[in-house]
């Protein structure tokens, strides 16, 4: 986050937040020198969480730094205020993000240095030998001359750095890091310069402590010419600049290195429109996705088939040429929401991820399998159709020749429409609500981000366990089931151990064989989804029923029991009435949220009618006060010791070393 190619790939609320978190520093400073600007502060600050969290830690810790370097009572009334209402101001939407952070999902990243390299090829790159170098004089400056933003940025190139190297292996991947630390280097090094800059005009000055104005400005000028060269060189974008063989030249300098902006940027901007170039896929890309998407607009609009989801095989070649492997995406943009789009849904955040990727798995010849530690099959169409059924998708989309061959074999697949090398397939029994056959088992795993995913991937994997799906929380009726947790951690590469003993090739099983009541049997009709809710109507009463729709606390249930989470990661609701709505409200979380946020509206507008504060003097700088106090007094007292008294001098004599009292000869 935060460069050219990171907000080409769609980073563009990270680098939103990092701009504007550098303006929140400057109008924080200012404030704790003069007590003014807390309400613009408190509203950057909030802005930075709203757009990212990342950018929102680096300025939460950038803020500690401005006040550990000057600390007073006061200060750290001014920043209380500010984080506060700050707070406020975010809170309705950080305060339900924290709240369910353990509805989100772990892709399992691996933390940096990778195989072959280590902790300082990334903290000490030695690429960048001038920063440091710059750097180092800026921490000297810093120091010598006790400005805050230095050490203030030196404290942040300490933290990121200590932050990076150490952090353990957590949802939060420890690269997020480095373009904070890199940033922090970078800018004290641009504060280096300054000190450079400083001291040369000042040694070449005519007078002590009036630096000379024209070599100040004139090394500023040469200071921003290099910094010109040292961006746009590897860019390869300097006036007058050229390409030699391998090397790009301007003036006395020269680099080897490639830029992949321009062609990225190239590429980004032709837009869906611009793909009509021959590859070796498709005469014309942007034809076969235009085709592609009408022809699954037209399904949708077909009463024989209607609106669905769809499952499409991964291919990153194919989807590539149309300008993205995430074009299709898109689907539910083209067609005003009629086609939803599993990858869409489930791309990264989710909690129903991991299910995903391993259906996708199985639905594709190429896969990508992002998530980590998943114990991905191979492909196996048959099995990623039952799996397709279970969270309620319509159509499947096939283009290898390897997927076909298989989804041409299975009774519950149905072709219905052929666009390009597309072949798509509608599924039998994929409804949105479906009865259940038998009650579910409690089980005593907790509802975490990483412990509740191992258990319910071993599940999901078992097609024997599925009559009977585990739930978190249900009825006293509902059998209590004793899982032995001491098989799942935090530990992903476990996973695939697991799943094989689950499969019956070793023993103990992880996961106990459950048995629970039949139930009788139940019809659900008239399914209605819509973008926040889900209507239907049911048969019998009493009866639990599966809504193949990701379990969050804030959907709500009216004419039945629940919701109540089960494995994979749906919703079972015990119809209480004939007809049961389901609806995505709010929660006494986002309520609270929400009153907060109009407390901090008013406070925010308090703070910015009222005058400024006294800002106390710094902890350290009231005690120098002090310590300078009584060196002079002790000072005084020695030279009047030492001294005769005024009126034993002879007429108009005093002593050198002291002032003459006022009024005196």
């Amino acid at each position: 986050g935060g460069n050219m190619l990171s907000t080409m790939a769609g980073e563009y609320s990270f680098s939103i937040a990092l701009s504007i978190s550098l303006v929140y520093f400057g109008v924080l400073a200012r404030a704790l020198r003069t007590g003014r600007h807390r309400a613009l502060a408190a509203g950057l600050l909030a802005m930075v969480g709203l757009c990212h969290l990342l950018p929102f830690f680096f300025a939460l810790l950038a803020t500690v730094m401005l006040l550990v370097v000057r600390p007073s009572w006061g200060r750290l009334r001014l920043v209380a205020v500010v984080g506060v209402v700050a707070g406020c101001l975010a809170a309705f939407w950080m305060l339900p993000f924290y709240w369910y952070r353990k509805f989100t999902i772990d892709m399992g990243f691996e933390q940096l240095p990778p195989q072959g390299l280590g902790y300082a090829d990334y903290l000490f790159p030695s690429r960048m030998t001038w920063i440091f170098l710059l750097a180092g004089v800026g921490t000297v400056v810093a120091f010598a001359y006790r400005n805050r933003i230095g050490q203030m940025l030196i404290g942040c190139v300490v933290a990121t750095a200590i932050a990076f190297r150490f952090m353990p292996q957590i949802q939060l991947w420890n690269a997020r890091i480095l373009p904070f630390y890199y940033l922090s280097l970078m800018l004290l090094a641009a504060f280096g310069t300054y000190g450079v800059i400083f001291a040369l005009s000042t040694l070449l000055a005519r007078a002590p402590g009036r630096p000379n104005a024209l070599v100040g400005n004139g090394l500023a000028a040469v200071g921003a010419l290099a910094g010109f060269v040292f961006v746009g060189l590897p860019l390869h974008n300097l006036p007058g600049g050229s390409m030699q063989g391998a090397e790009y030249r301007f003036a006395l300098w020269h680099t080897t290195d490639q830029n992949p902006a321009p062609g990225w940027a190239e590429w980004n901007y032709t837009g869906y429109q611009g793909r009509t170039a021959p590859t070796a896929r498709s005469r014309n890309p942007y034809a076969e996705y235009r085709a592609l998407v009408e022809t699954m607009a037209r399904l949708g609009n077909d009463p024989a088939h209607g609106c669905g989801r769809a499952m499409w095989e991964a291919d990153n070649d194919r989807e590539g040429d149309y300008g993205t492997p995430m074009a299709l995406m898109l689907l539910p943009y083209w067609t005003d929401s009629c086609i939803g789009s599993m990858e869409g849904l489930y791309f990264e955040s989710s909690a129903t991820t991991p299910y995903h990727f391993i259906d996708a798995a199985e639905l594709s010849a190429k896969p990508s399998n992002p998530m980590r530690g998943l114990p991905y099959p191979g492909i196996d169409v048959a099995a990623g159709v039952k799996h397709l059924q279970m969270l309620g998708v319509k159509y499947y989309l096939a283009d290898s020749p390897a997927a076909i061959g298989q989804a041409d074999q299975i009774a519950d697949l149905t072709r219905v429409a052929t666009s390009g090398p597309w072949h798509i397939y509608q599924i039998a029994d994929s409804e949105l609500v479906t009865p259940l056959t038998h009650e579910p088992a409690v089980w005593n795993v907790h509802d975490q981000a990483v412990s509740s995913v191992q258990p319910s991937v071993a599940w999901y994997l078992d097609p024997t366990r599925w009559d009977v799906p585990f739930a978190f929380e249900g009825p006293a009726n509902w059998k209590r089931v004793s899982v032995d947790t001491s098989y799942w951690d935090h530990d992903w590469s476990t996973l695939t151990d697991i799943v094989s003993q689950i499969s019956g090739k070793t023993a103990p099983l992880p996961l106990p064989r459950v048995t629970t009541p039949a139930l009788p049997e139940a019809t659900v009709s008239d399914i209605v989804p819509t973008t926040d809710s889900i209507s239907f109507d049911v048969d019998r009463i009493g009866v639990p029923v599966r809504v193949k729709i990701s379990y969050f606390p804030n959907w709500q249930v009216h004419g039945a029991k629940g919701p109540y989470r089960i494995t994979p990661n749906q919703m079972v609701v015990i119809p209480t009435s004939k007809h049961v709505t389901l609806t995505y409200g709010r929660t006494p979380v986002d309520w609270t949220g929400i009153v907060l946020l109009i407390g901090g509206f008013a406070a925010l507008v308090l703070l910015a009618r009222r005058p400024a504060v006294a800002v106390a003097s710094p902890l350290y700088a009231n005690l120098s006060a002090r310590a300078d106090a009584r060196r002079r007094r002790r000072n005084d007292e020695r030279l009047a010791a030492a001294a005769p008294p005024w009126d034993a001098a002879g007429p108009g004599e005093h002593p050198p070393y002291m002032e003459p009292p006022s009024g005196a000869d």
